[in-house]
């Protein structure tokens, strides 16, 4: 059932639901090693709606890039002792997966759950016909996991008194006007069950008071089997809109907000959210290195994400005294879309999220917002201190060598794919587990070293072996720009500070960044020499032990790169749960 096509549009051109193959159609498949999964069509662009609730072949597009990714990741899975006692301690784990060989990313995604019921949108799709009128979708990009095929702009104006309880009237955007003055119309916000301790993620009470939703809110979800719309993620209109509560100039007004002001919860109460945009010391505009501090449509930008605990009398268990939480850390991309709904640009948000195994089977792998944040069951919005801060510098998203155009923020993307896919998979062994070493925030910086590396040697080779740092004034000739090398040159000296703050490398880091310059090594999964390092390992990245600490290391690196960024803050929305208290993420280290 499709809900008005004029106040409810498609969350993305291309979604659908994976389902994970039997061992027998496998074993049927023309080509049995190859890494695939069924896909059961809920969204298409118009000249394939046809295919609209159809089970049809999903599998990658035949690109280097891509063969690289599944050859290095694609394992055997055996569970070890250690996956067999998360089972039995509840944690979700990839079990439907366990004694299958050369299980590849698609697979160990669509897998990752007992039941067949992720959510994902699809990009650089190729529709290919195959033998007995089947369709097959070949993609260039790994999945995205989103929550809720349609998405409304809304105000909510209460509960419906004809309704249930969980039944709401909300009143739908008009863009014509630019104002809530369209349609009336009656959704569901079910109130979510409470979890193994006790807690809910998200319930509907609070919403039409709350100052979150001050500007409105994105609905997301679908009609149930009566037709009534459900709501499946929320998100704050006020906290995406292209549009700065406050803005901060200077590098140290700038760190004294990040490293104080936003966790200060007599100034960022619980229930609240906001953006602030922070602008580096010098001048702006166009001649100038920083151009304009308007972000426009097509703007991307690096995300450093960060969570803290939850605290108060339904806290979770591992905060101390309501003082203490570790908290979690990630990377992302943002992107500067213009809104159907609205007409207005908005913050486009996905995140890298490099997770452990865990009891609320969140999966590690591309995220969209909706999925990590605003899920209703599973994500954080209502019970978390998050801080996303977005980072725009112009080296992250070009970069020419010779006749290439290279993006670093993109090849991040890939490193991170690569660590995504190990953690679902355990490398094989079915288990991952958090430690000092192995975490978030340690394995999303080896992504970055990795990174930064690869690009180094790309330089390297454009340039010759020998080639040093060139000043922004020297005359390179063909190859990369002269002011964008500079720039990553001085980047990529900050970043080994940060990554190597004694000069020496980690070991396991630099042995599993060896395995992407040797495809002989690829495809063999845990026997194919991936280091998971150990605690002597974590000595040599102290400034990457904790998620605040990397978060403001990195901040402060690209404040004084000359980036400009902005700050997407949310505290437990709407706040109406007073057995709840935000903590900060801790910053133990000096």
């Amino acid at each position: 059932m499709r809900p008005d096509p004029s106040l409810y549009l498609p969350h993305a051109d291309w979604l659908g639901r994976l389902i994970l193959p039997s061992v027998q159609e496998l074993a049927a498949s023309p080509l049995p090693d190859d890494d695939w999964v069924w896909v059961e069509i809920e969204g298409a662009p118009q000249p394939y709606r046809r295919l609209v609730g159809q089970r049809l072949r999903l599998t990658w597009q035949d690109t280097q890039k891509i063969r690289d990714l599944v050859g290095l990741v694609t394992t055997d899975i055996r569970f070890s002792r250690d996956a067999r006692q998360l089972v039995a301690d509840g944690i979700v784990v990839p079990e439907r997966l366990d004694g299958r060989r050369r299980v590849g990313p698609m697979q160990s995604l669509a897998g990752a759950r007992p039941n067949d019921d992720l959510i994902v949108s699809l990009e650089q799709v190729a529709v290919a016909s195959g033998p007995n009128a089947t369709t097959t979708l070949r993609i260039g990009r790994p999945p995205i996991q989103i929550t809720g095929r349609y998405k409304a702009l809304v105000r909510i104006l209460g509960p419906d008194p004809r309704g249930g309880l969980d039944r709401y009237r909300v009143q739908h955007f008009d863009r014509g006007s630019g104002r809530y003055s369209g349609p009336i119309d009656t959704v569901r916000i079910p109130r979510q069950p409470l979890d193994r301790v006790g807690r809910r993620f998200s319930s509907p009470e609070g919403l039409q008071a709350s100052s979150a939703g001050f500007q409105g809110w994105y609905l997301y979800g679908a009609p149930d089997a009566e037709g009534v719309f459900t709501v499946q993620a929320i998100q704050p209109r006020g906290l995406v809109k292209v549009q700065a509560d406050q803005r901060l100039v200077g590098r140290d007004e700038g760190l004294r907000f990040l490293r104080q002001r936003q966790w200060d919860s007599t100034y960022w109460p619980r229930g609240r959210i906001g953006r602030v945009q922070i602008l580096p010391d010098g001048p702006t505009g166009p001649g100038t290195s920083r151009g304009s501090d308007v972000w426009l449509p097509g703007t991307e930008a690096l995300i450093v994400h960060v969570f803290g605990g939850i605290g108060g009398a339904g806290g979770e268990l591992g905060v101390i005294g309501d003082l203490l939480a570790s908290g979690h850390f990630s990377f992302g991309m943002a992107r500067v879309v213009r809104d159907p709904l609205s007409g207005e640009p908005v913050f486009d948000l996905r995140y890298y999220q490099i997770y452990g195994h865990n009891t609320d089977g969140i999966i590690s792998g591309t995220q969209d917002w909706t999925a990590y944040i605003g899920d209703m069951q599973r994500g954080w919005l209502g019970t978390r201190p998050i801080s996303d801060l977005l980072i725009r510098l112009p080296v992250l998203s070009q970069l020419t060598l010779g006749s290439q155009s290279v993006s670093p923020l993109r090849e991040l993307g890939i490193q991170s794919e690569v660590m995504m896919a190990r953690f679902r998979s355990g490398d094989g062994t079915g288990a991952s587990m958090v430690t000092l070493w192995t975490s978030c925030v340690q394995d999303s910086n080896q992504a970055l070293y990795i990174t930064l590396q690869n690009l180094r040697s790309r330089i390297a080779a454009e340039r010759g072996p020998a080639a040093a740092p060139v000043p922004a004034s020297e005359d390179t000739g063909p190859g990369p720009e002269p002011d964008l090398l500079a720039q990553a040159s001085a980047l990529a000296n900050g970043l080994d500070a940060f990554l190597k703050p004694t000069g020496t490398p980690r070991p396991d880091w630099e042995s599993n960044r060896r395995i992407f310059l040797d495809p002989a090594r690829t495809g063999s999964g845990a026997s194919s020499g991936f280091r998971r390092g150990d605690f002597q390992d974590a000595l040599l990245s102290r400034h990457t032990f904790l998620p605040r600490r990397a978060y403001e290391e990195l901040a402060r690196l690209f404040l004084v790169q000359g980036a400009d960024l902005w700050v997407l803050r949310s505290n437990q929305v709407p706040g109406t749960d007073t057995s709840l208290k935000p903590i900060p993420p801790s910053l133990l280290e000096p």
